[in-house]
């Protein structure tokens, strides 16, 4: 006979995280505890991509991509990438998640903490790329969306529009290194995930 299970339904974003988004950090782990003490048996959470407009879970720019909002910042503290100063400056109050200004500045730390990484974290990042062949085509879709303001791809130049080899290779090489932030995003996230499982 089947036993009968029950859990809950909320989103990674809406945990109560020092940073102003909940994430994978402490949060998430302390509400796992009270799931289980709860006796609860699942825990559904929304989608985990990047959010387009309105910031919807439901209107993301990839199917396999995760939202950098949700990186486990004290990780990357642990890690060396972060220094204690940037993660004090970058707490929150807790309350309603401030998209605008929470992207922006968690973009601007997760660069910081990019700019900092070194062997062997770089060859573990470029075998985690080689493993995703995703990666290159959402790295360059979030260069390009950089470098149009933000603007709805339907309102690029037609060659990019139309993906035109030679316009996307020039755009890997004038974009290397955000090119490669946006791989490592992706690598912390996964693995931010991965280590939650």
């Amino acid at each position: 006979m089947n036993k009968r299970k029950s859990g809950l339904l909320l989103a990674l974003s809406s945990l109560p995280g020092p940073y102003g988004i909940g994430g994978f950090g402490q949060e998430a782990l302390a509400f796992i505890d009270i799931l289980h003490r709860a006796e609860q048996g699942y825990w559904q959470i929304l989608p985990l991509g990047p959010t387009g407009f309105g910031n919807s879970p439901y209107s993301s720019f990839s199917t396999q991509a995760g939202n950098p909002l949700y990186i486990d910042l004290e990780d990357l503290g642990k890690k060396g990438l972060l220094l204690r100063e940037e993660l004090d400056h970058a707490k929150r109050p807790q309350g309603r998640v401030d998209y605008t200004n929470l992207h922006d500045e968690r973009l601007a730390l997760l660069k910081k903490a990019f700019s900092r990484v070194q062997r062997p974290l770089e060859e573990e990042i470029r075998l985690y790329a080689q493993n995703n062949p995703w990666l290159d085509d959402f790295a360059l879709f979030m260069c390009l969306k950089d470098l149009h303001q933000g603007r709805s791809w339907l309102d690029w130049p037609d060659e990019y529009r139309n993906r035109k080899p030679q316009a996307l290779e020039k755009i890997r090489e004038q974009e290397k290194v955000n090119y490669q932030f946006w791989i490592f995003t992706q690598f912390v996230f996964h693995k931010n995930m991965k280590d939650f499982n």
